[in-house]
């Protein structure tokens, strides 16, 4: 049991498994089908060969997760984990990732978060804070609705013990740049009618929850990757708080993890729009809060759970299957 869990933790093999799995899950969603097994011609023949653009993005984001891991002490040596949970997260809900929209909406905001992770007790962050929070500002120009919630994620940088007024003004200033560049490129270009159009965007409408008039199948399978996120945050969470020997640096970058995700849950709840675009980096974040309980001192239990873990993945991974067979 222990030597099976040590591999899938620390063996590349398995991160090579996950990837071989979700370019089976993609070729099946190019081949028009989802994993409700229904069929998704139409889909498929939109999208074209630009669906193969989001699996090769997403190896390379499961291939760059490794470097923070020793680079910010979250990690004593390069663990392939990460990127293998991450994987593993994408291979449940293929199709709530193939907007190539949300892959640059995941490389932007990871970015800034490997940004957020340097100014650890750097009281003279300003520098990175306005970078970091001009590549958010970006971002709410793919997801507009997003802009909203990026007050909060200055928020969450509370744990790394560089948030003060001076760093809150960099990022706020940070956030408003690629707003004034695109309102003077827009003025000077005559396009100002475009304008108008971004603020319909930016309106919030309450919350739908119509999960009575679709199909139960549907509305599990869409929401599959949520029981992921949480198998992983819940007892990643009571693991680093309850571990004393985890080194300060860590700790605060776990605790800015944690925070985050939990914000990004609260913001998928209250706007469900944004649950697609902001999947992927809860994908993202939830993999690096599963180090502490798979890392390199793994406990009997954690060496149990890493396999119930796995065989759980495998279910939800294989929903499409057995799912019939359950009277809804």
């Amino acid at each position: 049991m222990k030597k099976i869990a040590h591999f899938i933790a620390h063996s590349g093999v398995a991160s090579i498994v996950a990837s071989l799995l979700l370019l089976c899950a993609y070729w099946g969603a190019s081949c028009g089908f989802d994993l409700s097994g229904e069929a998704l011609a139409d889909v498929a023949d939109e999208v074209g060969w630009m669906r193969w653009l989001t699996p090769l993005g997403c190896f390379l984001m499961a291939y760059l997760a490794v470097k923070p891991t020793v680079e910010f002490s979250l990690a004593t040596t390069r663990m392939p984990l990460v990127g293998t949970l991450f994987l593993m997260g994408c291979c449940i809900a293929p199709l709530s990732v193939c907007e190539p929209t949300h892959l640059a909406l995941l490389a932007l905001l990871s970015a800034a978060c490997y940004l957020m992770l340097g100014t650890y007790r750097n009281r003279l962050a300003m520098g990175d804070y306005f970078v970091a929070f001009v590549l958010v500002g970006l971002a709410t120009f793919v997801v507009p609705r997003l802009l909203w919630a990026a007050p909060l994620f200055v928020l969450c940088c509370y744990p790394l013990h560089s948030l003060h007024f001076r760093t809150f003004a960099a990022a706020l200033l940070g956030l408003l740049t690629p707003y004034w560049v695109a309102f003077c490129l827009l003025y000077l270009t005559d396009n100002m009618p475009m304008i108008p159009a971004f603020a319909d965007a930016l309106v919030l409408t309450p919350p739908r929850y119509a999960v009575a008039s679709e199909p139960v199948a549907d509305v599990i399978i869409r929401y599959l990757p949520l029981v992921w996120v949480l198998l992983i945050l819940l007892p990643g969470s009571i693991s680093i708080l309850s571990d004393s020997t985890l080194k300060l640096r860590s700790h605060s970058c776990y605790n800015y993890f944690m925070l985050l995700v939990c914000v990004l849950l609260v913001v998928v709840t209250l706007v469900p729009s944004l649950y697609a675009p902001l999947l992927p980096l809860l994908l993202l974040l939830v993999a690096y809060i599963g180090i502490p309980l798979f890392g390199d001192q793994m406990s009997r239990a954690g060496n149990i759970y890493l396999l119930v873990l796995t065989l759980l993945w495998a279910a939800l991974l294989t929903l499409p299957l057995w799912m019939p067979f359950i009277p809804f």
